[in-house]
């Protein structure tokens, strides 16, 4: 073997350590961020199990700030890309049509994300897709980010590149 080529060969051998050990302290930084949101929402849920009877405005915050570690979290697991969520029924008080609102009690209010809109991630977005597949025999692949092809989607079949809490319950997805 050249001289060269034994040069050319240690390179490539230099850069795949480099890469493997690059990948490898990413992954263990990823780890750890979502093992440190995993704690902050065990103190959370801690806060809101301890007091029921907190007002409306700081429970109300409090399952805010659930819900971004509940998205943090799931994005550090992979579940951006086809991972299962590891809070499939989300925190007690969020995922469904009502959340606690400082206006009263059953108050219908947006949840966290609300207007879905190009940017936009999560379950509800997947929901979306999954709608718009089923009201206007789309093929949207639903991995619950809403870019281009979403909005072009939504605008046909729903009249709008930007989806509402209003007109996401009013397609049942509530």
């Amino acid at each position: 073997m050249s001289r060269k080529a034994i040069i050319i060969l240690v390179i490539v051998v230099v850069v795949i350590i480099i890469g493997v050990v690059g990948f490898l302290i990413y992954k263990k930084s990823k780890d750890k961020k979502a093992e440190q949101a995993a704690k902050d929402a065990a103190l959370l849920q801690a806060q809101l199990n301890a007091n029921p009877n907190m007002p409306q405005q700081q429970k109300a915050g409090i399952l805010e700030q659930l819900a971004m570690l509940a998205e943090q979290i799931r994005a550090a697991k992979g579940g951006d890309q086809g991972q299962p969520n590891p809070y499939p029924q989300g925190f007690p008080g969020l995922g469904g049509p009502w959340n606690p609102n400082p206006s009263g009690p059953g108050t219908p209010v947006a949840p966290y994300g609300f207007p879905l809109k190009t940017g936009s991630s999560g379950n509800y977005v997947a929901n979306l897709q999954n709608a718009i597949n089923k009201t206007c025999n789309t093929k949207l692949v639903p991995d619950g980010k809403f870019g281009p092809l979403t909005a072009n989607a939504a605008k046909s079949c729903f009249g709008s590149p930007v989806v509402s809490w209003e007109l996401y319950r009013s397609y049942g997805l509530a």
